[in-house]
């Protein structure tokens, strides 16, 4: 929805303003520019994504041009306005979390530094099918909750090797398994 447009400054206000008067914020930040699935050459598919973040450009390849760099600009800016916001919630004393895959390009912003520095906060690595994903996926919460580390979970029972694997759908066009992931399950919203 273009109102809630968090890469819009307007937007940022109006939630600006609401944030400050929160107890806690959950913050999960559009991971299709950050995901290093765009890192995996795909098998029979040569047209595949191209990553557009590396370890050194968290900010986005220099290279990059037309649609991919306004999406990662886009991106930067809700980037941006999440950490300032997180900053903010953690020093006045609010509950802050913060969510992406445990490898995401946005564990790399410099602001997160500065954030990992403050009073309680830390990291809790889960995977994703202990709180009812499909797939074995490493995600990543980082707060100042210290009731958070009790999701702390990790998997040990069988997947199969072709679960991320892409496919062609009956329309021809490639479905990436790693987009079903993309939302939160039931199990894991109201253990947070």
């Amino acid at each position: 929805n273009p109102r809630h447009d968090l890469s819009k400054l307007d937007v940022q206000q109006a939630l600006a303003t609401l944030v400050d008067t929160c107890d806690a914020s959950i913050w999960a930040v559009d991971c299709s520019t950050l995901s290093r699935a765009r890192e995996v050459a795909i098998p029979g598919h040569q047209g595949g994504p191209k990553p557009l973040r590396s370890e050194d450009a968290v900010r986005g390849i220099p290279s990059l041009a037309g649609r991919d760099a306004e999406r990662v600009k886009q991106a930067n800016l809700f980037i941006d306005f999440t950490f300032a916001r997180l900053a903010k919630t953690v020093t006045a004393g609010a509950a802050a979390i913060l969510e992406s895959p445990e490898r995401s390009h946005l564990w790399g912003f410099h602001q997160l530094k500065d954030i990992r520095k403050m009073h309680q906060w830390k990291r809790t690595t889960y995977d994703a099918c202990c709180w009812g994903g499909a797939r074995k996926k490493k995600q990543a919460l980082e707060s100042n909750v210290p009731e958070i580390q009790a999701l702390r979970s990790n998997c040990h029972h069988v997947h199969s090797k072709s679960d991320w694997t892409p496919y062609r759908g009956k329309d021809g066009a490639m479905i990436y398994p790693s987009s079903g992931e993309a939302e939160y399950t039931a199990d894991l919203a109201f253990a947070i």
